[in-house]
């Protein structure tokens, strides 16, 4: 057989050679063709219409020309690193390699995971599966339609340095959400399953629901889609443009309009100044969030709790506050209640008049 079996190289036999006006010995050429024939049928057909009938040996290769690689990315594929160690490489660059002794991961995938530092907003896509993609700043990560990234997708965010807001694309949820705020110091494993999003948070009870920046001076604070949550906690800190009371309304309709008729709450409110303490109370259209009034152009604070938000049952309200009336600093406490027994969806802060700005923050626990 004139095919070397080691090397594979075809040698011309003895014989077949002629030159022109010679006679054909026909007992070299015909051992010719038929070897010729057996070599056809011995090579590999490129459509796979027939298997190896022994191991196949690659290349040695290396990492930028890997000895199995792909037609259309050829720094991509498997090269032998060293005697017994074999190397997986993307792009030219090792991501793994193996041996009699175990499985090393290296590269993006160091320790096993992949991992990926931000400090903007990101979209993410179907290669960022299984990644941990950590924020070094406040920042959107927006998800891809869930049907591309596909079921059982997962990514887990880690907030360090800001709170990171998921956002699924067009009309797709997160933990029946429009958008989830993964809050500074928390981790959420995202995972999707083809339709929709949901996360496991690492974090305490209190689910981050947003964080409100309002600006340029508004006339109120709407929140909506709260239907989940049995139990919400509202901080802030405020500054009205002028000298007013602050109020919560609910909404029963997700927020096309508030409940705000002039008995629809009744609250009372302890209030400390000084050295003297005093109490009032009121059926108004809006739970009082301050127990004394704050001056304009001047920071108040307030925290409330609220409890059976989405039951149909009384909505009750407690809220701590501090404030500035002229040269008088006040410290005190505000209880109201929304006395109809019917569940709530949404939430409305504003002042009695004028507009204000600040920092709100809405947190909830569901049930």
């Amino acid at each position: 057989m004139p095919r070397n079996p080691s090397t594979g190289i075809y040698s011309k036999p003895a014989g077949t050679a002629p030159s022109v006006g010679q006679l054909i010995d026909p007992v070299p050429w015909n051992a010719l063709t038929t070897d010729l024939g057996n070599e056809i049928t011995n090579s590999l057909p490129r459509d796979g219409s027939a298997p190896m009938v022994a191991p196949i040996k690659a290349a040695d290769g290396s990492a930028a020309a890997p000895g199995v690689g792909f037609a259309s990315n050829p720094s991509t594929g498997i090269h032998l690193k060293a005697a017994g160690v074999g190397a997986l490489v993307a792009s030219g660059v090792e991501i793994a390699n193996w041996s009699a002794s175990g499985l090393t991961v290296t590269g993006a995938l160091s320790g096993g995971v992949k991992y990926a530092t931000k400090n903007a907003n990101y979209s993410a896509v179907v290669a960022d599966a299984g990644t941990v993609l950590r924020f070094t700043a406040a920042a959107t990560l927006t998800l891809a339609a869930a049907a591309t990234l596909g079921a059982g997708w997962p990514v887990t965010v880690v907030a360090d340095g800001g709170g990171v807001t998921i956002d699924p694309v067009a009309s797709e949820t997160i933990n029946g959400l429009a958008t989830l705020i993964v809050k500074n110091g928390s981790t959420a494993e995202i995972v999707c399953d083809g339709t929709n999003f949901f996360t496991i948070l690492r974090t305490q009870p209190w689910e981050m629901i947003g964080d409100f920046t309002v600006a340029a001076l508004s006339a109120s604070l709407s929140v909506t889609d709260l239907s989940a949550y049995r139990k919400l906690r509202i901080s802030s800190n405020v500054t009205p443009s002028a000298t007013a009371q602050f109020f919560l309304r609910t909404s029963t309709n997700n927020g096309s309009s508030y409940d705000s008729g002039a008995t629809d709450y009744t609250w009372q409110v302890i209030l400390g100044r000084t050295s003297s303490v005093t109490a009032g109370s009121a059926q108004a259209a809006g739970v009082a969030l301050f127990a004394s009034t704050p001056d304009a152009s001047s920071a108040a604070t307030f925290e409330v709790i609220i409890e059976n938000f989405n039951k149909a049952a009384v909505m009750q309200a407690i809220a701590n506050s501090f404030s500035v009336s002229g040269a008088l600093t006040s410290v005190g406490m505000s209880g109201g209640a929304r006395v109809a027994a019917t569940a709530r969806n949404a939430l409305q802060i504003l002042p009695a008049s004028g507009t204000f700005s600040g920092q709100i923050t809405v947190e909830g626990i569901r049930g």
